[in-house]
């Protein structure tokens, strides 16, 4: 089997799955192409050759932004298509994107047969500030491409609303959870453990206090100012510290909103794989305010860490990652006093509670994200679509 994956950018957080996907396909006797749209985009401190590999190639053309997305102007998909002969197309960029479109027509015209899957994470429960004409472009295009696609892959139940919504082939999902480089995660759990105090002196953080981590870029969709508002009506907002890792347009109005509300918040920057390792080992929990993502990895390295989980309700992988009350809650914007009251009941929870929340978000983990098993059923189930190997 061959596949050719059209994704807008080469992502760090990416390149391990690739990787795997690559290795169990080339025992298959398959191979993988990887064709960018782009080198970069704006807001990433990454670029293609930062990244690239044997299996990947990038595509020429502009960047523009339509409705709200960076759209990426290609040329050369065609001939991609010739050296890749691909039996799977799986298209993990934009529905919005011209190369999508494009892949779509070219299975139209070509003389050899191929598949085309849509790699889709979006949800129904994102809440964003989009304009009418924007949303109106963005419905319609998700009307016109959806139907097309000859099935999809999909990381949860969030995504299989969204897709049942616009496509006509919802008895062709195929499930695809995100993953991470678990063993990276699973390793420096491991080493880093026991060194909780070690780490808080290293960082500056008192002992004392419960400490909140949030890895997030300072953007509005993030919702670290929305939490900040939570945070300041909460009874243990004293005893609580909200350590964010990211970097972004927000920065300043945050530490202004931080202030003006008394809340304990360190702004600590981009950070390095393992510099995030480190602080996922000293805090006590996990916490992602998002108002809009759809199915955020930072997730999956908490899980993987060990940490009890605090999700807002439109963070998309909250339906897999959190087991009510075990391994952590999911709160609602829609009722600020219970979300408040959910952010005390984790900071008052007993070390008991922790230790078990602890343990069963490295079951959920092992059990539904390990990139090795993940992989393995991607290519079950796209042989069986094709069928055969």
């Amino acid at each position: 089997m061959k596949i050719l994956v059209l994704t807008n950018i080469l992502t760090p957080y990416r390149m391990a799955l690739f990787g795997e996907i690559e290795q169990q396909l080339r025992a298959m006797h398959g191979s993988i192409t990887i064709a960018a749209m782009s080198e970069t985009e704006p807001d990433r401190p990454w670029s293609y050759s930062d990244l690239r590999t044997e299996a990947t190639v990038l595509l020429q053309g502009t960047t523009a932004t339509i409705a709200g997305t960076y759209t990426h102007i290609t040329r050369g998909l065609r001939e991609v298509f010739q050296r890749a002969s691909p039996d799977v197309v799986i298209c993990a960029g934009s529905y919005l994107a011209p190369a999508v479109w494009q892949a779509l027509w070219i299975q139209r015209t070509t003389s050899k047969p191929f598949l085309t899957f849509f790699w889709s994470e979006s949800h129904l429960s994102e809440q964003t500030r989009r304009s009418l004409p924007t949303r109106t472009i963005r419905e319609f295009a998700r009307k016109a491409t959806y139907p097309h696609f000859d099935g999809f892959l999909s990381p949860g139940t969030l995504a299989d609303q969204f897709i049942e919504k616009y496509s006509r082939h919802c008895d062709h999902i195929i499930r695809f959870p995100n993953t991470i480089d678990d063993r990276f995660y699973n390793r420096e759990h491991l080493r880093l453990r026991t060194r909780r105090d070690e780490l808080r002196r290293k960082y500056g953080i008192d002992q004392a206090k419960f400490a909140f981590v949030t890895p997030a870029r300072l953007t509005r969709v993030k919702g670290v100012d929305k939490m900040l508002e939570l945070a300041s009506d909460m009874a243990r907002r004293r005893n609580s510290l909200f350590i964010v890792a990211g970097s972004g347009e927000q920065a300043g109005t945050l530490s202004a909103l931080a202030r003006t509300y008394d809340v304990d918040l360190r702004l600590l920057g981009q950070r390095t794989q393992d510099e995030m390792a480190e602080l996922y080992a000293l805090a006590d929990c996990f916490l992602l305010p998002s108002v809009s993502d759809p199915n955020p990895l930072t997730v999956l390295e908490a899980l993987w860490s060990g940490l009890p989980l605090l999700l807002s309700s439109h963070v998309g992988n909250h339906p897999e990652a959190v087991i009510e009350g075990k391994n952590g809650y999911v709160f609602s914007y829609d009722d600020p006093a219970a979300a408040t009251k959910t952010f005390d009941l984790v900071v008052d929870s007993q070390a008991t509670w922790r230790a078990m929340a602890r343990t069963e978000s490295r079951r959920i983990a092992q059990q539904q994200f390990q990139s090795r098993e993940v992989v393995r059923d991607l290519l079950l189930g796209l042989s069986d679509r094709l069928g055969g190997p």
